[in-house]
């Protein structure tokens, strides 16, 4: 299974979160991408992570909603 989430564009590049699968594992990944001029086609760099089971990813969610309930977004 591939399936793209989604994407945000910031400053010339831009980050996708996808579900996956590889060897039998399913799993989120979030990658930063950047806009290749030479090949035309955004291109994955180093920059991300994957989550691996369903406690990493409510982590994460309870981690942002912090963020955003302290900064009173």
């Amino acid at each position: 299974m591939k399936k793209k989430l989604g994407e945000i564009r910031k400053s010339g590049a831009k980050v996708e979160m996808w579900i996956k699968e590889f060897k039998g594992h399913t799993y989120l990944d979030v990658r930063r991408y950047y806009f290749s001029s030479a090949s035309n086609t955004w291109e994955p760099t180093r920059k991300g992570f994957t989550m691996t089971s369903p406690e990493e990813a409510k982590k994460i969610v309870a981690l942002l909603q912090e963020g955003i309930e302290t900064l009173r977004w």
